[in-house]
Protein backbone atom coordinates (compact mmCIF):
# COMPACT_ATOMS: atom_id res chain seq x y z
CA UNK A 1 0.00 0.00 0.00
CA UNK A 2 1.38 3.70 -0.95
CA UNK A 3 -0.40 6.56 0.44
CA UNK A 4 -1.05 9.75 -1.37
CA UNK A 5 0.11 13.23 -0.27
CA UNK A 6 3.67 14.14 1.67
CA UNK A 7 5.36 13.99 5.11
CA UNK A 8 4.59 17.06 7.23
CA UNK A 9 8.02 17.13 8.35
CA UNK A 10 10.37 16.25 5.09
CA UNK A 11 7.92 17.18 2.58
CA UNK A 12 8.73 13.82 0.51
CA UNK A 13 6.20 10.81 -0.26
CA UNK A 14 5.38 7.47 0.57
CA UNK A 15 8.53 5.19 0.04
CA UNK A 16 10.75 7.60 -0.93
CA UNK A 17 14.23 6.41 -0.66
CA UNK A 18 12.87 3.55 1.47
CA UNK A 19 11.00 6.13 3.61
CA UNK A 20 7.58 4.46 4.58
CA UNK A 21 4.77 6.86 5.73
CA UNK A 22 2.05 6.59 8.52
CA UNK A 23 -0.68 8.05 8.65
CA UNK A 24 -2.84 9.07 12.07
CA UNK A 25 -6.02 7.32 11.95
CA UNK A 26 -7.49 10.42 13.84
CA UNK A 27 -6.58 13.38 12.30
CA UNK A 28 -4.73 12.08 8.89
CA UNK A 29 -1.51 14.09 9.28
CA UNK A 30 0.97 11.83 7.40
CA UNK A 31 4.80 11.04 8.52
CA UNK A 32 7.73 9.11 7.43
CA UNK A 33 8.70 6.87 10.31
CA UNK A 34 12.12 8.34 10.30
CA UNK A 35 11.13 12.18 10.45
CA UNK A 36 8.55 10.95 12.91
CA UNK A 37 11.06 9.01 14.98
CA UNK A 38 8.67 5.74 15.20
CA UNK A 39 10.24 2.23 14.75
CA UNK A 40 11.39 1.09 11.51
CA UNK A 41 8.85 -0.98 9.67
CA UNK A 42 9.43 -4.25 7.34
CA UNK A 43 7.76 -5.10 4.20
CA UNK A 44 7.51 -4.46 0.15
CA UNK A 45 6.83 -1.25 -1.24
CA UNK A 46 5.35 1.36 1.24
CA UNK A 47 5.98 -1.05 3.61
CA UNK A 48 4.10 -2.24 6.96
CA UNK A 49 0.72 0.36 7.58
CA UNK A 50 0.01 0.89 10.65
CA UNK A 51 -3.63 1.31 10.67
CA UNK A 52 -4.09 1.70 14.16
CA UNK A 53 -1.74 4.39 14.58
CA UNK A 54 -2.33 7.81 16.28
CA UNK A 55 -0.16 10.43 16.83
CA UNK A 56 1.42 11.95 20.14
CA UNK A 57 -0.92 14.92 19.93
CA UNK A 58 -3.95 12.84 19.09
CA UNK A 59 -3.29 10.74 21.88
CA UNK A 60 -2.30 13.19 24.74
CA UNK A 61 -5.08 15.61 23.50
CA UNK A 62 -7.50 14.33 26.65
CA UNK A 63 -4.71 16.60 28.78
CA UNK A 64 -5.14 19.80 26.57
CA UNK A 65 -7.37 22.44 28.36
CA UNK A 66 -9.84 22.43 25.58
CA UNK A 67 -9.91 18.79 24.76
CA UNK A 68 -8.89 18.98 21.37
CA UNK A 69 -5.40 18.18 19.72
CA UNK A 70 -2.11 20.32 20.28
CA UNK A 71 -0.80 23.27 17.67
CA UNK A 72 0.09 25.72 19.47
CA UNK A 73 4.31 25.05 19.34
CA UNK A 74 6.52 26.57 21.62
CA UNK A 75 9.82 26.80 19.21
CA UNK A 76 8.20 28.77 16.80
CA UNK A 77 4.86 31.00 16.34
CA UNK A 78 2.84 29.12 14.43
CA UNK A 79 -0.35 28.51 16.27
CA UNK A 80 -2.44 26.47 14.35
CA UNK A 81 -2.86 23.90 11.52
CA UNK A 82 -2.56 20.22 11.92
CA UNK A 83 1.09 19.62 11.92
CA UNK A 84 3.00 16.59 13.34
CA UNK A 85 4.08 17.43 17.04
CA UNK A 86 5.85 15.95 20.43
CA UNK A 87 5.13 17.38 23.87
CA UNK A 88 8.57 19.30 25.42
CA UNK A 89 10.31 17.85 28.15
CA UNK A 90 12.08 19.54 31.24
CA UNK A 91 14.86 17.33 31.11
CA UNK A 92 15.88 13.53 29.93
CA UNK A 93 15.80 10.98 31.97
CA UNK A 94 13.26 8.45 33.84
CA UNK A 95 12.32 12.23 36.02
CA UNK A 96 11.70 14.35 33.39
CA UNK A 97 8.02 15.73 32.92
CA UNK A 98 6.17 17.60 30.35
CA UNK A 99 7.00 21.71 30.55
CA UNK A 100 3.70 23.47 31.61
CA UNK A 101 3.03 27.11 30.08
CA UNK A 102 0.44 29.46 30.99
CA UNK A 103 -1.40 27.85 28.03
CA UNK A 104 -1.24 24.65 29.13
CA UNK A 105 1.08 21.69 28.26
CA UNK A 106 4.10 22.40 26.26
CA UNK A 107 4.58 21.07 22.87
CA UNK A 108 6.30 21.74 19.76
CA UNK A 109 5.98 21.10 15.90
CA UNK A 110 8.09 17.55 15.03
CA UNK A 111 9.71 19.68 11.94
CA UNK A 112 11.01 22.06 14.63
CA UNK A 113 12.52 19.39 16.96
CA UNK A 114 14.40 17.48 14.38
CA UNK A 115 15.58 20.73 12.32
CA UNK A 116 16.78 21.86 15.68
CA UNK A 117 18.69 18.84 16.51
CA UNK A 118 20.28 18.27 13.64
CA UNK A 119 21.42 21.69 12.25
CA UNK A 120 24.97 22.11 12.10
CA UNK A 121 24.51 24.87 14.51
CA UNK A 122 22.00 24.02 16.87
CA UNK A 123 23.28 20.29 16.80
CA UNK A 124 22.48 19.30 20.46
CA UNK A 125 20.38 21.98 21.85
CA UNK A 126 17.28 19.51 20.92
CA UNK A 127 17.23 16.42 21.44
CA UNK A 128 14.73 13.30 21.46
CA UNK A 129 14.19 10.75 24.44
CA UNK A 130 12.33 7.65 23.94
CA UNK A 131 9.63 6.87 26.94
CA UNK A 132 11.99 5.98 29.53
CA UNK A 133 13.85 9.54 29.14
CA UNK A 134 17.16 7.81 27.46
CA UNK A 135 17.97 9.80 24.36
CA UNK A 136 19.93 8.45 21.42
CA UNK A 137 23.77 8.23 21.97
CA UNK A 138 23.38 7.82 25.44
CA UNK A 139 24.77 4.50 27.32
CA UNK A 140 22.42 1.51 28.42
CA UNK A 141 23.91 0.93 31.40
CA UNK A 142 20.56 2.86 33.47
CA UNK A 143 18.28 0.94 32.12
CA UNK A 144 17.25 -3.17 32.88
CA UNK A 145 16.98 -5.70 31.17
CA UNK A 146 13.16 -5.27 31.56
CA UNK A 147 12.94 -1.71 30.37
CA UNK A 148 15.11 -2.68 27.33
CA UNK A 149 12.48 -5.54 26.50
CA UNK A 150 9.63 -3.07 26.80
CA UNK A 151 11.10 -0.88 24.33
CA UNK A 152 10.58 -2.63 21.45
CA UNK A 153 12.52 -4.28 18.64
CA UNK A 154 12.87 -0.79 16.53
CA UNK A 155 15.13 0.46 19.79
CA UNK A 156 17.46 -2.10 20.38
CA UNK A 157 18.51 -2.62 16.85
CA UNK A 158 21.53 0.09 15.42
CA UNK A 159 20.69 3.01 13.78
CA UNK A 160 21.81 3.03 10.09
CA UNK A 161 23.57 5.90 10.23
CA UNK A 162 21.13 8.50 8.71
CA UNK A 163 18.30 7.97 11.62
CA UNK A 164 18.29 7.62 15.35
CA UNK A 165 18.22 4.10 16.89
CA UNK A 166 15.27 5.43 19.54
CA UNK A 167 11.49 5.98 19.40
CA UNK A 168 10.93 9.50 19.83
CA UNK A 169 8.28 9.67 22.72
CA UNK A 170 9.32 13.61 23.60
CA UNK A 171 12.49 16.29 23.14
CA UNK A 172 13.93 18.16 25.57
CA UNK A 173 15.39 21.40 24.49
CA UNK A 174 18.25 22.70 26.76
CA UNK A 175 18.31 25.11 29.15
CA UNK A 176 19.56 26.97 32.34
CA UNK A 177 19.87 25.48 35.90
CA UNK A 178 20.92 21.74 34.16
CA UNK A 179 25.04 21.20 33.86
CA UNK A 180 24.83 18.98 31.19
CA UNK A 181 22.72 21.34 29.32
CA UNK A 182 24.82 24.87 30.11
CA UNK A 183 26.96 24.93 26.93
CA UNK A 184 24.33 24.35 24.79
CA UNK A 185 21.72 26.88 27.07
CA UNK A 186 24.28 29.81 26.39
CA UNK A 187 24.80 29.20 22.62
CA UNK A 188 20.78 29.43 22.48
CA UNK A 189 20.20 32.30 24.44
CA UNK A 190 23.35 34.23 22.06
CA UNK A 191 20.78 33.44 19.67
CA UNK A 192 18.10 34.89 20.58
CA UNK A 193 19.29 37.57 21.94
CA UNK A 194 21.44 38.55 18.52
CA UNK A 195 18.83 37.15 15.59
CA UNK A 196 15.15 38.21 15.18
CA UNK A 197 12.77 35.75 13.13
CA UNK A 198 12.13 38.05 9.77
CA UNK A 199 8.12 36.42 9.44
CA UNK A 200 6.79 36.93 12.61
CA UNK A 201 8.99 39.44 13.98
CA UNK A 202 9.25 38.64 17.59
CA UNK A 203 11.77 39.22 20.01
CA UNK A 204 13.01 36.01 21.68
CA UNK A 205 15.20 37.40 24.52
CA UNK A 206 12.99 37.15 27.28
CA UNK A 207 13.93 34.97 29.83
CA UNK A 208 11.07 31.86 29.63
CA UNK A 209 11.01 32.30 26.17
CA UNK A 210 11.45 28.52 24.21
CA UNK A 211 11.65 29.92 20.67
CA UNK A 212 15.06 29.57 18.63
CA UNK A 213 15.74 31.42 15.59
CA UNK A 214 18.28 30.13 13.29
CA UNK A 215 20.32 32.33 10.76
CA UNK A 216 19.92 31.86 6.97
CA UNK A 217 22.36 29.29 5.54
CA UNK A 218 23.39 31.71 2.53
CA UNK A 219 27.09 32.10 2.86
CA UNK A 220 27.35 29.06 5.41
CA UNK A 221 30.69 27.69 4.70
CA UNK A 222 29.20 24.09 4.89
CA UNK A 223 26.14 25.03 3.05
CA UNK A 224 25.36 21.79 1.53
CA UNK A 225 23.25 22.27 -1.06
CA UNK A 226 22.27 25.06 -2.62
CA UNK A 227 25.61 26.92 -2.33
CA UNK A 228 25.96 27.45 -6.10
CA UNK A 229 22.41 29.15 -6.05
CA UNK A 230 23.76 32.13 -4.52
CA UNK A 231 25.04 35.38 -6.77
CA UNK A 232 27.38 36.69 -4.30
CA UNK A 233 28.06 33.66 -2.13
CA UNK A 234 27.91 36.81 0.69
CA UNK A 235 26.96 35.69 4.46
CA UNK A 236 23.35 36.37 5.08
CA UNK A 237 22.29 37.69 8.75
CA UNK A 238 18.48 37.40 8.65
CA UNK A 239 17.07 35.78 10.74
CA UNK A 240 13.66 32.87 10.90
CA UNK A 241 12.36 30.42 13.30
CA UNK A 242 11.79 26.99 11.31
CA UNK A 243 7.96 26.75 11.77
CA UNK A 244 7.62 30.44 10.62
CA UNK A 245 9.69 29.83 7.85
CA UNK A 246 7.68 27.23 6.75
CA UNK A 247 3.84 28.06 7.35
CA UNK A 248 3.98 30.91 9.17
CA UNK A 249 2.03 34.09 7.16
CA UNK A 250 3.94 36.91 7.20
CA UNK A 251 2.97 39.88 10.07
CA UNK A 252 3.42 42.41 7.83
CA UNK A 253 2.46 41.30 4.16
CA UNK A 254 0.02 38.88 4.91
CA UNK A 255 1.20 36.33 2.68
CA UNK A 256 2.15 32.86 3.13
CA UNK A 257 5.80 31.97 2.19
CA UNK A 258 5.67 32.01 -1.91
CA UNK A 259 9.41 29.78 -2.31
CA UNK A 260 10.61 26.36 0.11
CA UNK A 261 12.38 27.88 2.70
CA UNK A 262 12.81 25.10 5.47
CA UNK A 263 14.71 22.09 3.87
CA UNK A 264 15.07 18.91 5.91
CA UNK A 265 15.81 15.19 4.93
CA UNK A 266 16.93 12.56 7.26
CA UNK A 267 18.65 10.66 4.61
CA UNK A 268 18.22 7.74 2.60
CA UNK A 269 17.46 4.09 4.12
CA UNK A 270 17.92 2.29 0.95
CA UNK A 271 21.60 3.63 -0.32
CA UNK A 272 24.49 1.70 -2.30
CA UNK A 273 27.75 2.32 -2.07
CA UNK A 274 28.33 4.51 -5.15
CA UNK A 275 25.38 6.53 -4.18
CA UNK A 276 26.69 7.72 -0.42
CA UNK A 277 27.53 10.87 -1.50
CA UNK A 278 24.55 11.47 -3.90
CA UNK A 279 22.16 14.62 -3.08
CA UNK A 280 19.65 12.49 -1.09
CA UNK A 281 21.95 10.34 0.78
CA UNK A 282 22.57 12.02 3.55
CA UNK A 283 20.87 13.95 6.06
CA UNK A 284 20.12 17.41 5.05
CA UNK A 285 18.95 21.00 7.26
CA UNK A 286 19.02 24.26 5.45
CA UNK A 287 16.68 27.06 6.21
CA UNK A 288 16.45 30.35 4.21
CA UNK A 289 15.43 33.94 4.47
CA UNK A 290 12.54 34.76 2.38
CA UNK A 291 14.59 36.68 -0.65
CA UNK A 292 17.15 33.81 -0.41
CA UNK A 293 15.13 31.34 -0.79
CA UNK A 294 13.55 33.66 -4.12
CA UNK A 295 16.65 33.42 -5.28
CA UNK A 296 17.51 29.35 -5.15
CA UNK A 297 13.79 29.24 -6.72
CA UNK A 298 14.82 31.41 -9.81
CA UNK A 299 18.12 29.37 -10.37
CA UNK A 300 16.30 26.06 -10.05
CA UNK A 301 14.16 27.31 -12.81
CA UNK A 302 16.83 28.61 -15.01
CA UNK A 303 18.81 25.37 -14.17
CA UNK A 304 15.28 23.47 -15.98
CA UNK A 305 15.11 25.49 -18.85
CA UNK A 306 18.16 25.17 -20.03
CA UNK A 307 18.20 21.57 -19.81
CA UNK A 308 14.58 21.58 -21.25
CA UNK A 309 15.40 21.82 -25.52
CA UNK A 310 17.62 18.87 -25.46
CA UNK A 311 15.58 16.44 -23.34
CA UNK A 312 12.91 17.90 -26.01
CA UNK A 313 15.01 16.99 -28.84
CA UNK A 314 15.81 13.41 -27.23
CA UNK A 315 11.80 12.61 -27.24
CA UNK A 316 11.26 13.80 -30.63
CA UNK A 317 14.23 12.35 -32.13
CA UNK A 318 12.97 8.94 -30.23
CA UNK A 319 9.42 9.20 -31.95
CA UNK A 320 10.25 9.55 -34.95
CA UNK A 321 12.83 6.76 -34.89
CA UNK A 322 9.62 4.57 -36.08
CA UNK A 323 7.35 1.68 -34.42
CA UNK A 324 10.90 -0.56 -34.55
CA UNK A 325 12.94 1.98 -32.81
CA UNK A 326 15.35 1.78 -35.34
CA UNK A 327 17.36 4.91 -36.04
CA UNK A 328 18.33 4.23 -39.97
CA UNK A 329 14.80 3.91 -40.59
CA UNK A 330 13.78 6.30 -38.72
CA UNK A 331 16.25 9.19 -40.67
CA UNK A 332 15.05 7.36 -44.02
CA UNK A 333 11.45 7.76 -43.48
CA UNK A 334 12.60 12.03 -42.59
CA UNK A 335 14.87 12.14 -45.54
CA UNK A 336 11.93 10.57 -47.58
CA UNK A 337 9.61 13.18 -46.13
CA UNK A 338 12.06 16.09 -46.84
CA UNK A 339 11.75 15.31 -50.37
CA UNK A 340 8.41 14.82 -50.76
CA UNK A 341 8.01 18.13 -49.42
CA UNK A 342 10.07 19.91 -51.50
CA UNK A 343 8.58 18.48 -54.50
CA UNK A 344 4.90 19.75 -53.30
CA UNK A 345 6.37 23.37 -52.81
CA UNK A 346 8.05 23.76 -56.59
CA UNK A 347 4.93 22.19 -58.13
CA UNK A 348 2.69 25.68 -57.00
CA UNK A 349 5.81 27.85 -58.28
CA UNK A 350 6.06 25.90 -61.78
CA UNK A 351 2.25 26.45 -62.26
CA UNK A 352 1.92 29.81 -61.08
CA UNK A 353 4.74 30.75 -64.31
CA UNK A 354 2.43 28.40 -67.02
CA UNK A 355 -0.65 30.27 -66.11
CA UNK A 356 1.12 33.76 -66.79
CA UNK A 357 2.42 32.41 -69.80
CA UNK A 358 -1.41 31.18 -70.94
CA UNK A 359 -3.15 34.20 -69.71
CA UNK A 360 -5.62 35.24 -72.10
CA UNK A 361 -4.73 37.40 -75.32
CA UNK A 362 -7.97 39.99 -75.31
CA UNK A 363 -6.87 40.24 -71.03
CA UNK A 364 -3.25 41.25 -72.16
CA UNK A 365 -4.16 43.22 -74.75
CA UNK A 366 -6.60 45.25 -72.85
CA UNK A 367 -3.69 45.69 -70.04
CA UNK A 368 -1.79 47.41 -72.85
CA UNK A 369 -4.12 49.12 -74.38
CA UNK A 370 -4.90 51.40 -71.00
CA UNK A 371 -1.02 52.08 -70.37
CA UNK A 372 -0.97 53.62 -73.99
CA UNK A 373 -4.15 55.40 -72.97
CA UNK A 374 -2.69 56.99 -69.59
CA UNK A 375 0.88 57.83 -71.21
CA UNK A 376 -1.41 60.09 -74.18
CA UNK A 377 -3.59 62.17 -71.13
CA UNK A 378 -0.13 62.00 -69.10
CA UNK A 379 1.26 63.37 -72.51
CA UNK A 380 -1.66 66.03 -73.29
Amino acid sequence: MIYEGKCDICEHGDNHWGHVLQKCKECSVLVHEACYGLEQSKGGKGGTKRLDWVCRACELKHLQPDGKRASRCVLCSVSGGVHAMHPIYDKEGPDGKQVMRPSGPAWAHTLCCVFLGSHRKTEGCVFACNKNGRYDGESDEGDTDEENDDEGEGEGEESNGNTSSIEAHHFVICRGGLPSHKSHFNLLQSYRKELKCSVCHVKDSAVKILRIPVQCCTGDEDEQVFASCHKTGKECWTATHVGCARWKVDSKTGLPPIHPRVFFWPGALDVDDGDIDGPMAQPIAEIYCGSCAAEISRHRKMELKQTAPSDKKKTKSITKAGVDDDPKIGSKEKSTEKVNKKSKDAKPSSKSKEDKKNLPINLSKEKNTEKVRKKSKDAK
